[in-house]
């Protein structure tokens, strides 16, 4: 998206070392930093949107591997929790189960930032890929409630989540 990785990684505090070594940890504080940097150089308000499709393709094996080993949607649903840890400390998944639907939850550890959250963003619109993507029948969401005032340009999230969304 036109920014330099290096001066991104150097702004958020990032030892890009770190990205060959197997199974590294990332300090939270780091990671946010890092979502925050690429936002501020790429000067794209969408970046958490794209950044969850990159996502999205980066882990199909891994959705898929849990698509097999379930016999329902309903066993699916059960293993995102615990595959949401795969992203970190960072926040947790909850399905609530409701008499005619489901409502998937992103509940991130840390305050959401009033403009623009990237993290939730970007796990919101992996969530929805997944959905649709792993499931016979098209699956979109009834309805999107983010936790951020209602940006001017509402094109990507629009595109992305094809429901109405709630700021």
């Amino acid at each position: 998206l036109g920014a330099n990785p290096d001066a991104i990684a150097r702004k958020a505090g990032l030892d890009l070392g770190l990205l060959t070594v197997p199974d590294a940890l990332l300090p939270i504080a780091t990671y946010y930093r890092l979502q925050e940097e690429f936002l501020l150089q790429t000067g794209n308000p969408d970046f958490g949107l794209l950044s969850g499709r990159v996502s999205y393709m980066e882990n199909a094996h891994l959705f898929l591997y849990l698509a097999s080993a379930s016999k329902t949607l309903r066993d699916w649903l059960n293993m995102l929790p615990s595959v949401a840890s795969l992203v970190g400390d960072v926040g947790s998944i909850r399905v609530a189960r409701h008499r005619d639907h489901f409502t998937l939850e992103w509940h991130p550890l840390r305050p959401p930032d009033p403009l623009r959250c990237v993290v939730t963003d970007s796990l919101l619109s992996a969530a929805a890929l997944q959905m649709d993507g792993y499931c016979l029948l098209p699956v979109r969401p009834h309805r999107v409630d983010l936790s951020y005032a209602r940006p001017d340009n509402l094109e990507v999230l629009r595109a992305t989540f094809g429901a109405p969304l709630y700021f």
